[in-house]
């Protein structure tokens, strides 16, 4: 005999849990941020680099870091809450022991190989805030939660098939560059 099992984990106003894993998100964010403040010539893409103003980025990671621990300390203080809250205020903390926005970026030699780490903290803020906008205007299924259960299997496939992808292009522009150099013309 099987029984439905009943919707425990799905996420409702007011118990802190859609506030404790937007803190979580936002301070994992915010250490990325703040690592590629550190490590530029390693963690930024180059061509990012020239894209976007610096200033810019610090107040995104201010904000980033501020808000991960306004709703972390709300969320700590609802009833079901309290690990989550304390995480996303832990993890906003880390970010500002780290440096915070307030991370001084000097000269650096530019490698040629990057890990775009930049790109995958903008990437995923970016479709995080257009798939929810777009989720709730057109919904796919009427009852569908943006908060779902299977929220953590969209974060890891999106962040797996991020890293997939950046691999397969530099595997693929290595050996083309290697293969097919004979056939470029200055």
């Amino acid at each position: 005999m099987t029984t439905s099992p009943k919707r425990q984990s799905e996420f409702k106003w007011g118990e802190g849990k859609m506030s404790g894993i937007v803190s979580i998100f936002l301070g994992i964010l915010s250490i990325g941020g703040v690592l590629c403040f550190h490590f530029p010539e390693y963690l930024t893409t180059a061509e990012l680099r020239k894209a976007y103003d610096v200033d810019t980025m610090r107040y995104v990671l201010r904000g980033a870091i501020f808000l991960a621990t306004a709703l972390g300390a709300s969320t700590f203080f609802m009833s079901k809450g309290r690990r989550l809250g304390f995480a996303g205020v832990l993890l906003a903390a880390i970010a500002q022991l780290l440096g915070g926005a307030t991370v001084e970026v000097g000269d650096f030699e530019a490698h040629r190989v990057s890990f775009g780490l930049d790109w995958l903290v903008l990437d995923l803020l970016t479709s995080t805030l257009i798939f929810i906008f777009l989720e709730k205007l057109f919904p796919h299924k009427k009852d569908q939660k943006i908060f779902r259960p299977e929220w953590n299997e969209d974060l890891v496939f999106f962040a797996f098939n991020h890293l997939l992808l950046s691999f397969t292009l530099l595997v693929t522009i290595k050996f083309s560059s290697t293969l097919f150099g004979w056939a470029v013309n200055s």
